[in-house]
C-alpha cells in the first residue's frame, strides 16, 4: 500500500495526517533535498529515475531515497507521481488537449498508469476531473 494512497497531498503542502514524523534535512543535505524536489519539478515530464536525480545532486539512490522518505513521509517515485498529477490537474483544467496528450505532457509513460494514479489520488477519472473542474460554481443568493 503507497503512503499517500487516499490522501489530498499536493506538491507545497504540508503532511499533517502521514503517520511518519517528517523532519527537515540538516546541513548540506537540506540544499542537496532542496535541489532534488526543485530537479523533480522542472523536469518530471523526462522519464527522470532515482538514479538521474541522485546522481544530479551528489548523492547515493539511497541517501536521496531516505531523505525523501523521512522529509515527506513518501518515497522519490510517489513525489515524482504526485508532481506529475500536479501538471495534469492544470492541464486538465485549462486545455482543451486530450486526456491521452495530458497524460504524456505530465510525465507518464503510459495512458493506464496515468488513469491509475489519477483516480487513485483524486477519486474521479481525469475525464471526470476536468468537467467538475470546468462546472460553473453556483453562489448561494442571499437576499
Amino acid at each position: 500500500m503507497h503512503i499517500y494512497a487516499g490522501s489530498r497531498w499536493r506538491p507545497g503542502s504540508s503532511l499533517k495526517n502521514s503517520a511518519h514524523p517528517k523532519r527537515t534535512p540538516e546541513g548540506p543535505f537540506r540544499q542537496k533535498y532542496g535541489r532534488a524536489a526543485q530537479l523533480i519539478r522542472q523536469r518530471h515530464r523526462e522519464n527522470l529515475s532515482l538514479g538521474d536525480v541522485a546522481s544530479e545532486v551528489e548523492l547515493s539512490r539511497e541517501r536521496l531515497s531516505r531523505l525523501f522518505h523521512e522529509t515527506l513521509g513518501i518515497t522519490y517515485s510517489e513525489y515524482l507521481v504526485q508532481v506529475r498529477l500536479a501538471s495534469a490537474r492544470q492541464l486538465l483544467k485549462e486545455s482543451d488537449d486530450p486526456i491521452t496528450e495530458v497524460a504524456y505532457e505530465s510525465g507518464f509513460q503510459s495512458l493506464s498508469q496515468f488513469n491509475r494514479s489519477f483516480a487513485k489520488l483524486e477519486g474521479l477519472s481525469p475525464r471526470e476531473f476536468r468537467k467538475s473542474a470546468r462546472a460553473p460554481q453556483t453562489q448561494p443568493r442571499i437576499e
